[in-house]
């Protein structure tokens, strides 16, 4: 069993090509060019075979399947062999009362494509052996190894004519000279010899947990797909090191149809002699080297009730920085771990889409402190105004860090938070009054006008606030405090004054000192 067999109708014939371009990044075979086979020979003949030799078909029903007796044919013989079906509904249709007992996805919502959903099916048509044990376990007398005797402790490097696991070692452990000539296998850009492919991948299961950790890293340097069932089979491992070694392979080899049974390795597998769960940060760092492909499937296994695999889901998405992975990140913002939503809110900022605006307000009041730091922070990199009024009552939060990242965000806004911000200097809190200043005079330049104008504000602590900021903000708001010296009423001219002597530059001081001070009204 080798192939997935797609049976479909030309009308869907669209659609089909973005299903075959999205089950082979997944690291699967697909078989679905039927016409160039009817043109050539008896169809039924071929398509018999094509059908014995596939581990799953996928059904694509329309309204011209119910008339055609060749799509019914195809998964009537597929039931008839034993091979699993799974349909694809693009529309609602009625199907076969047959193919209503086989699973169903539904692909008819195109902002929700169930991708992930679908590979994971595929994963499991594949495996033979499911359910399966989370541990390996080993024959008593062990088998031959495929590679001749192990290599045996020796003072001078073993000769290069020995077997293939003793060449293997000697390039990797006794020579690190990287100007070395590696014939040993011939060069990465020629194919390797089929029996040494074999060998690799039968000694994936041997007893000798060297051997099988050799063989591997060997496979996934070689590039070899193939290899991809043999590296899932190891993840279930009862040797942890073997079981890194097989993820990093499957990283290597971007084998996206490795990604849920990685996943499941962190549930499943037992912790390591030193304690603690598997090594995540190798199974993040395999996914990552996946890339895209894996997103679907990531996207999907964020229901999962495992708060381990939700984090590390989280964490490869961040990495990834993809807008595909938006609706993932949104959803997780009210995930019941405060570290999912802290991470799902900093991968947020990094998208920089204002999108997620709203649902980052919404978890400003979030219980937890560093969620709220993470969605301020997030806020001020998307730099929408629409997040200026939330940011502003969190000057008001009891944990000056929070304080300090509302600040942040609002001065990284910018223009559009000036305004807002002046009518926080008439709270009664000093802090809170402060925290305002500060931010308007970070905001600098483009908060100058709103200063300005605050000066002739009735109320004194507003006056002074904005003084200070004017007073941070230094020698670009000059221009506009001697314009005020000149023009304005007495308060406002005089709290420019003030500022301007504060400010103390030469040209400051001596437009002061030329001022005649009005009488107070």
């Amino acid at each position: 069993m080798s192939h997935i067999y797609i049976s479909y109708s030309q009308d869907n014939g669209e659609f089909v090509g973005d299903l075959i371009r999205q089950i082979e990044d997944a690291g699967f075979q697909v078989w679905a060019d039927q016409e160039r086979l009817r043109a050539t020979e008896e169809w039924s003949e071929g398509i018999d075979q094509a059908i014995r030799d596939a581990f799953a078909m996928i059904v694509i029903p329309s309204p011209t399947t119910q008339a055609s007796e060749q799509m019914m044919y195809e998964w009537m013989f597929a039931l008839g062999v034993g091979i699993r079906i799974l349909t694809l509904t693009l529309q609602p249709v009625a199907v076969h009362p047959r193919l209503e007992s086989v699973p169903r996805l539904d692909f008819s919502d195109t902002s929700a494509l169930p991708w992930g959903k679908l590979i994971r099916h595929l994963q499991d048509a594949r495996g033979t052996d499911r359910p399966f044990s989370p541990f390996r376990t080993r024959p008593s007398t062990p088998a031959p190894s495929p590679f001749g005797a192990p290599r045996r402790p020796s003072a001078s490097p073993p000769p290069a004519s020995g077997g293939l696991l003793d060449r293997i070692r000697r390039r990797e452990d006794i020579y690190d000279d990287p100007d070395e000539d590696d014939d040993l296998f011939g060069s990465a850009s020629s194919p390797a010899p089929q029996e040494d492919v074999a060998r690799l991948i039968k000694a994936l299961g041997h007893d000798n947990r060297d051997e099988r950790i050799a063989a591997a890293r060997r496979l996934s340097e070689m590039g070899e797909k193939s290899a991809v069932p043999g590296l899932i089979r190891m993840l279930r491992d009862d040797d942890w090191r073997v079981r890194d070694a097989a993820v990093q392979a499957l990283g290597k080899l971007k084998a996206a149809a490795a990604v849920a049974a990685m996943l499941e390795g962190i549930r499943t597998t037992r912790p390591s002699p030193f304690g603690g769960s598997p090594n995540t940060t190798v199974i993040e760092d395999a996914l990552v080297a996946i890339g895209k492909p894996c997103i679907p499937i990531l996207m999907d296994a964020m229901s999962d009730d495992d708060a381990r695999i939700r984090l590390i889901i989280i964490e490869v998405l961040g990495q990834l920085n993809s807008a595909e992975a938006l609706p993932a990140f949104t959803e997780a913002l009210r995930d019941p771990e405060w570290r999912v939503r802290w991470r799902a809110a900093d991968a947020i900022g990094k998208l920089g889409d204002p999108a997620a605006v709203p649902d980052l307000l919404q978890i400003l009041r979030d219980m937890t402190k560093d969620v709220r730091i993470a969605a301020a922070w997030s806020l001020g990199q998307i730099r929408s105004a629409e997040a200026v009024p939330g940011l502003i009552k969190l000057l008001s939060d009891r944990d000056w860090r929070v304080r300090w990242a509302a600040a942040e965000a609002l001065w990284t806004i910018g223009e559009e938070a000036a305004a807002p911000l002046i009518t926080v200097l008439t709270e009664r809190d000093e802090y809170i009054r402060r925290a305002a200043s500060r931010t308007l005079a970070e905001i600098g330049v483009p908060a100058i006008p709103v200063l300005i104008e605050a000066l002739s504000h009735t109320n004194w602590d507003v006056r002074c606030a904005a003084c200070a900021a004017l007073e941070q903000i230094g020698d670009a708001a000059i221009p506009a405090l001697l314009d005020t010296l000149q023009t304005a009423g007495w308060q406002a001219s005089w709290a420019a004054a003030e500022t301007l002597k504060q400010i103390g530059t030469p040209d400051a001081l001596k437009a002061v000192e030329a001022w005649d001070e009005p009488p107070p009204a």
